[in-house]
């Protein structure tokens, strides 16, 4: 049973951590709670009201959790919330309260309802000016935008966030290295530094990595130890790095010029190929791109 418990705490801790603040949080129970009285459609209330609320007690469900953490691990569960439709549901209810501005939200009954709407709709069409009502429609979208605005946060001050710097929406700084180190017809293996390693399959798949992002999460239980080298931070041996990269076929060593080496790379079989964006590229002296593939 503590099992379960430990697990259930750590689905809510995930939760909280996924929800940031809580402010876009708050606004989907407020559509909740609109759609809750005012949706009547059946297919729309099992998709916007029921749906979420199951997916949610899903999540929080200890036995399910627990199951999930043995089978794929504590890293990913959030992605189950990723099903929730949190901006639609949101959406669809904000455009929904906005429109229904001066209107009455709770209805007794179908029939209620709609001669309440063909009352509304004459009386609509008997004022010429409506002058009255844009404003208020106007305030209640100036309000949503500006709940959705304020409870979110500017997306460029995440690091892993930077203005696109080419139509690839990958650093230039990869492209212009995997640029460099392609060779036509053929693929290359290169050890790349971890914060290239989400970037370079995207860009050009021709480039082949002895490690991914597999190696840098320790719960993964995949570690590499090229990849661990090419991720320290403390200083390195040439010999043992360029050793490894051998091992692995690397035809391209790539590495930061802040990167503390004890010795030379060149005088372990990796020449300097290149300098670029604050990296240096290191060549295999013996490969040779008219090798066949």
């Amino acid at each position: 049973m503590e099992g379960w418990m430990e697990a259930f705490w750590e689905a809510l801790r995930l939760f909280g951590a996924y929800m940031g603040r809580g402010s876009l949080l708050l606004i989907f129970l407020c559509a909740q709670l609109y759609l809750f009285f005012a949706e009547r459609d059946g297919l729309r209330r099992i998709l916007f009201l029921y749906l979420p609320w199951g997916l949610l007690a899903l999540f929080f469900q200890p036995w399910f959790a627990g199951i999930f953490f043995r089978l794929a691990g504590e890293e990913i569960y959030y992605r189950l919330l990723w099903l929730m439709p949190m901006s639609i549901v949101s959406a669809y209810a904000l455009v929904g309260a906005v429109s229904r501005v001066g209107r009455p939200v709770l209805k007794a009954d179908r029939e209620d309802r709609l001669q309440k709407e063909l009352e509304f709709e004459k009386e609509a069409r008997s004022v010429p000016d409506l002058a009255a009502k844009p404003p208020a429609i106007l305030a209640s979208v100036l309000a949503s935008v500006l709940a959705i605005g304020l409870g979110g946060s500017w997306i460029y001050a995440n690091p892993h966030y930077v203005l696109a710097e080419n139509a690839y929406h990958v650093p230039q700084a990869v492209v212009d290295i995997c640029d460099a180190i392609h060779v036509e017809g053929r693929e290359v293996m290169a050890a790349f530094p971890p914060e290239m390693l989400q970037f370079v399959r995207q860009y050009d798949a021709a480039i082949c990595m002895p490690y991914g992002r597999e190696s840098l999460v320790p719960t993964w239980g995949q570690p590499n130890d090229l990849g661990s080298l090419m991720e320290s931070r403390e200083e390195v041996s040439a010999e043992e790095m360029a050793g490894l990269a051998r091992e692995y076929a690397c035809h391209y060593i790539v590495v930061g010029e802040e990167k503390a080496i004890a010795g030379r790379l060149a005088d372990n079989g990796y020449g300097e190929f290149a300098r670029m964006h604050g990296y240096i590229i290191y060549k295999d002296i013996n490969f040779s791109v008219a090798l066949v593939p």
